[in-house]
C-alpha cells in the first residue's frame, strides 16, 4: 500500500466511504498461534515505556490484530500528525525526531516478533492551514516548511508520508499550499466549494448534539488557541469548533475504512470520541511527556543533554 505525499489520486471527492457492520467484541477469544502472537503484539503496542493510557477499545485492537494474523497481512501502525508546527521557525526539530524515533523502535520490536509491519504517517493538512478553519496565511508557510522536513525525516525511519489533502481529496500539499496563497491555476473545490463546508458542519452538529461538555470544552480551547480573531468574529468560536469536529469525522471514517485493521498512535490528550477506534493514547518524545511534538518548541521546552 504506497502511496505519495504528492501525488496520491485519492478517494473520489463527495464518496463516502461504506458503514461497516457491527462486530460483536468478547472478553476472551479461542486460544491458538495467533492469538498468543496477537497478545504479544498488544503488549508491545502498550508497553510502559510508550503507553500513556491502556485504550478503551483493548478487544477491538486485539481482534484487529488476530485478524492480521490469521489472512497473513501486515499490521498497519498509523500515526496522524499535526499539519504545522507551533513555532517561531515552523521547522521540524528534535521533539520530532524523538517522537519518531519512539515509533520507529515500536516497529522494530514487532518485527523482532517476525510481525511485518506497515507504519503510516497521515499528515493533517486539511484543518491546519485552511482559511475554512479560522487558520491565517502565516500557517501556510509553516505547513509547507514542515510537511518538507517530516516527509524526509518519516522516510528515512521507512514511514509512509502522506497528506491528508493528498489521501482523502487528492489534493497534495503543494497545490493546497498555491491555493491558499492565491496563485493562479490552482483553485480547488476544498478551498472554494461551499457543499465541503455544509458537509462537514453537517457532520459536526450530529456530532455536537451528543458531544461530552469536557470534549466540547477542549475542542473549543483549540479553536480560541489557534484560529485568527477575525474568523472567530465572522463565524463564531463555537461554529468553528464544530466545523474542526465535523473535519475530524469525516477524516475518522476515511481512516477507519482504509486501515480497517490498523492501530492508530495518537499524541496529546486523547479524544476518542472523533479519533478511530483502534487508537492507543501514547508518550511522544518520552516516557512522560505526551504532548504532540508538533506543539513543542524543542529548544525551549526540552533539556539539552549536559
Amino acid at each position: 500500500m504506497k502511496m505519495d505525499v504528492l501525488d496520491h489520486p485519492g478517494i473520489q471527492p463527495g464518496i463516502q466511504p461504506p458503514e461497516q457492520p457491527e462486530i460483536e467484541t468478547t472478553k476472551e477469544l479461542p486460544d491458538s498461534p495467533e492469538k498468543q502472537q496477537a497478545d504479544k503484539i498488544y503488549a508491545v503496542l502498550t508497553r510502559n515505556e510508550i503507553r500513556r493510557e491502556y485504550p478503551p477499545a483493548q478487544a477491538e485492537i486485539k481482534k484487529s490484530l488476530l485478524e492480521c494474523l490469521e489472512k497473513k497481512e501486515p499490521v498497519e501502525l498509523v500515526i496522524v500528525w499535526g499539519g504545522f508546527k507551533n513555532t517561531e521557525k515552523g521547522r521540524a526539530d528534535q521533539a520530532d525526531e524523538l517522537t519518531l524515533d519512539s515509533a520507529k523502535k515500536t516497529v522494530d520490536a514487532l518485527e523482532q516478533l517476525g510481525v511485518k509491519v506497515e507504519p503510516f504517517i497521515y499528515f493533517s493538512n486539511l484543518h491546519a492551514i485552511s482559511p475554512y478553519f479560522g487558520r491565517d496565511i502565516s500557517f501556510v508557510k509553516k505547513s509547507e516548511n514542515y510537511a518538507q522536513d517530516m516527509k524526509e525525516m518519516a522516510e528515512q525511519r521507512d514511514f509512509q508520508f502522506i497528506s491528508l489533502s493528498s489521501a482523502i481529496y487528492g489534493i497534495s500539499q503543494y497545490e493546497l499550499e498555491k491555493s491558499l496563497k492565491g496563485e493562479p491555476g490552482y483553485k480547488s473545490f476544498y478551498i472554494h466549494d461551499p457543499k465541503i463546508k455544509e458537509r462537514f458542519m453537517f457532520k459536526g452538529r450530529s456530532f455536537w448534539d451528543k458531544a461530552s461538555e469536557q470534549t466540547k470544552q477542549e475542542i473549543m480551547q483549540a479553536a480560541s488557541k489557534y484560529c485568527s480573531e477575525e474568523a472567530i468574529q465572522k463565524e463564531g468560536l463555537e461554529n468553528l469548533a464544530i466545523l474542526y469536529a465535523g473535519s475530524r469525522l469525516h477524516e475518522k471514517e476515511w481512516l477507519e475504512e482504509i486501515h480497517r485493521n490498523g492501530v492508530f498512535m495518537s499524541y496529546g490528550r486523547p479524544n476518542y470520541e472523533i479519533q478511530p477506534e483502534n487508537t492507543i493514547a501514547c508518550h511522544s518524545v518520552k516516557r512522560g511527556i505526551s504532548k504532540q511534538p508538533w506543539l513543542i518548541d524543542a529548544e525551549k521546552e526540552l533539556k539539552k543533554p549536559e
